[in-house]
């Protein structure tokens, strides 16, 4: 009961400390051990993460070949 309680808390959106105070537990690591995410939570975690723009080519990519790269050293 109190591990689907702090699963539905933490679905409908509710941060952990909230989640602690609501169980009566003194921390909020007490509460990590029943508020895990399941794999639903997971995959919308996932799908938050935007890709990280590489703006910086590599020295070697900018030369039009290793050759003329290698000789500029």
């Amino acid at each position: 009961m109190r591990h689907s309680t702090a699963v539905a808390l933490l679905k409908s959106g509710v941060d952990l400390s909230t989640i602690s105070q609501w169980l009566g537990h003194s921390s909020p690591t007490t509460t990590n051990r029943y508020a895990t995410i399941d794999l639903d939570m997971k995959r919308e975690a996932i799908n938050r993460v935007k890709p990280v723009a590489n703006s910086r080519k590599a020295a070697w990519r900018i030369s039009e070949t290793v050759l003329e790269w290698l000789e500029s050293l």
